[in-house]
């Protein structure tokens, strides 16, 4: 019989289970113990096995290793083919080594992109913080990170005008002068100097505009226009033919939206700025569209008046000019504005920088808003005028009436009249036409944007009615000699509170030169219309 025992502390002789390690071990007790067996009658040995407790041992990592054969193998086979041998077992342990190296550094790879996504969810909960915080006192702040720096909004870069009255004099002192002696002919390469002049002295960001028109294609159309109108008063004022001037003026107003579509392309076709030009891309047949419902929309009222009178009603002059009066008041405030409106999307939205499209956004709410709040400042303008007009009228009238006859038969009397009259009308007249330019100005750079960068109108409209007032004034008491002053004054402060922002030009990319057809330019001008580009 066999015993292991794994936990031996006391030993009971009687069960032969349990045996004390330390009677195992004593030579002496194992005699006493073979001795008292034998009196006791027991006729078998017990053999003790103790067992040793085992714990699982971790396998070691086998490092590869480089088994070499003999002397006497070696020496057996020929040298080329150990050394192949020998190759192939060194290629296979770098290949082992280099995967576990590419191994090691994935992991280290992990561990420091989990790392960078910890620290920059830390970043953003602060930034989130600073926001939430900064939103009650109405600013917005970003923390400084040196890993994070957020982008910031391009600032607004103001035009600039560098033009001075002196220079601008002596140029158009020649030109005026040419153009008489030339009987005309001389304007379109004045015309071209003036705005080579005026383009060239207006800058952006460091760079100025430039003006690249031909002026012998200028000639050729303004050539054209000229004849045109020259048919019309040989056939109606000189030989009388009505028909043949009225098909002369018939040909004019159907060729008209042509002319403008054309005038707009030409003049911006012919600007560039950093060499890049500006493209218009608009279709002849949507300014026949907006000349037709100009057309209907002026002329609706008192077309169905006439209509009336031939189905038979009796209308008198009065109640037909009261109609007009009234109908033209309560409508054109709304009919104005949407014709404006369609007009100025019609120019700047095809219209483009190099790549870049322009586009208006304005509504057409705050387009009547506009021209409401232009008519109502106009008006407390003129009231205010008249108020004065009428005051000094009344101061003067007593002293009028003391003016002998003789005096006021004389024709430096009626002159001087008309002077004051004159002075109060262009005082009247100047002051409408600065802020409503004011107005319409801020409100289509405010509203356009080319290719999403924003442009930005801080043109005040009483400061350029003022200007624009003194601007008649001077010219008046001047004859005209103060055209170039007042000209580059009113540009002046147009021009320099205008802004663009923008914090990339080079994203711009020309896409060349494209010739056009300055006729359309020449009648705009000829007949003293202003398209508004």
């Amino acid at each position: 019989m066999v015993i292991d025992f794994r936990d031996p502390e006391k030993i009971d002789l009687s069960s032969n289970s349990i045996i004390n390690k330390n009677h195992i071990n004593n030579p002496e007790e194992k005699i006493k113990l073979k001795k008292k067996k034998r009196r006791q009658g027991f006729g078998f040995k017990i053999k003790l096995k103790p067992q040793k407790k085992e714990f699982p041992k971790e396998k070691p990592i086998e490092e590869p290793k480089t088994v070499f054969q003999p002397e006497s193998s070696i020496q057996a086979e020929p040298k080329a083919v150990l050394r192949n041998k020998m190759k192939e077992k060194f290629s296979k342990e770098e290949n082992i080594l280099e995967k576990i190296n590419r191994v090691l550094q994935e992991q280290q790879s992990i561990k420091n992109s989990s790392a960078l996504i910890v620290e920059e969810e830390g970043n953003a909960e602060k930034e989130t913080a600073q926001i939430q915080n900064k939103e009650l006192s109405g600013t917005v702040s970003f923390a400084k990170d040196s890993d994070y720096e957020p982008v910031a909004k391009p600032e607004f870069e103001k035009f600039e005008f560098r033009g001075k009255g002196k220079e601008f004099f002596k140029i158009w002192i020649v030109n005026v002068a040419l153009t008489l002696l030339t009987l005309g002919i001389y304007s379109a390469w004045a015309k071209v100097r003036t705005y080579r002049y005026i383009y060239g002295n207006t800058y952006l960001k460091g760079s100025n505009f430039e003006f690249n028109a031909d002026p012998k294609r200028i000639f050729i159309g303004r050539s054209i226009i000229v004849a045109a109108y020259g048919l019309f008063l040989l056939f109606g004022k000189f030989l009388n033919m009505y028909a043949v001037a009225g098909g002369i003026v018939l040909l004019f107003a159907l060729l008209f939206p042509w002319l403008m579509r054309q005038a707009i392309s030409f003049k911006l076709k012919s600007a560039s700025y950093r060499n890049i030009h500006f493209r218009y891309h608009g279709k002849v047949k949507s300014f026949y569209a907006l000349a037709l419902i100009t057309i209907v929309s002026i002329a609706f009222i008192p077309l169905g008046m006439e209509a009336l009178k031939l189905l038979g009603y009796k209308i008198s002059a009065e109640i037909f000019s009261l109609v007009l009066v009234v109908s033209y008041l309560l409508i054109y405030p709304i009919l104005m504005p949407i014709i404006y409106r369609r007009y100025k999307s019609l120019v700047i939205n095809n219209s483009s920088f190099a790549n870049a499209s322009f586009e208006f956004n304005a509504k057409r709410r705050e387009t009547i808003r506009l021209f409401l709040k232009i008519a109502s400042l106009t008006f407390a303008v003129a009231l205010v005028f008249g108020a004065v007009t009428a005051g000094i009228m009344g101061y003067l009238k007593p002293i009028i009436a003391h003016i002998p006859p003789e005096i006021k038969n004389n024709p430096n009397f009626g002159l001087a009249v008309s002077v004051i009259s004159s002075i109060i009308y262009l005082t009247v007249t100047g002051m409408y036409k600065g802020i409503s330019d004011a107005y319409l100005s801020n409100f289509a750079r405010n509203h356009t944007t080319l290719e999403g960068v924003k442009f930005k109108g801080e043109i005040k409209p009483l400061k350029l009615g003022w200007i624009s007032m003194t601007n008649m004034i001077m010219l008046v008491f001047t004859l005209g000699l103060a055209y170039p002053w007042t000209k580059f004054r009113y540009l002046r402060y147009k021009i320099e509170n205008s802004y663009f922002a923008c914090s990339n030009y080079d994203k711009f990319v020309s896409q060349g030169y494209e010739d056009t057809n300055p006729i359309g330019e020449e009648a705009m001008d000829f007949f003293d219309i202003d398209i508004g580009v």
